[in-house]
This record gives C-alpha cells, structure tokens and sequence, in this order.
C-alpha cells in the first residue's frame, strides 16, 4: 500500500471526511436537542404561569360576581 491510499482503495482524505461530517451531524443533533430541552423547560414554565393567573382571574370573576349579585339584591329590596 502507498502513502495515502486507505482501507478499499479510498485515499486518507474519504475518511477524514467522513469524519468530519459525523462530527457536523452528532454537533447539530446535540446542539438541537439541547435547544428543544431549553424551549420545552421554557414552555412548561411558562404554561404553569399562565394557568396560576387564568386561576386568579377565575377567583376575581367569581368575587365580582357575588358582589354584583349582593348589590342586585339589595337594589331589589330597596325597590320594594
């Protein structure tokens, strides 16, 4: 075998190539994965923030609610 000639007649440089290109694919794949990690981490607390205040919310409409029935009612018996 000569100098630079590889494993099934392909020179040095197809592997170092191959090489290369299955150190791009693992580097984007991990680099993917950790920013889909990130956003779904994101989201779930974000979600979790939201339900708390759409909870508040629901407290607030049921407090103004008896409230506006409590004065309805007084409104009615002062009509009476």
């Amino acid at each position: 075998m000569g100098v630079g000639v590889g494993v099934g007649g392909f020179g040095t440089s197809t592997n170092v190539c191959c090489t290369r290109l299955f150190g791009f694919l693992l580097g984007s794949t991990l680099a993917g994965a950790s920013v889909y990690y990130y956003i779904l981490q994101e989201y779930k607390v974000s979600n979790e923030l939201l339900t708390e205040d759409i909870y508040a919310l629901q407290a607030a409409v049921q407090r103004i609610h008896s409230y506006v029935t409590e004065l309805e009612n007084k409104m009615s018996q002062m009509k009476k």
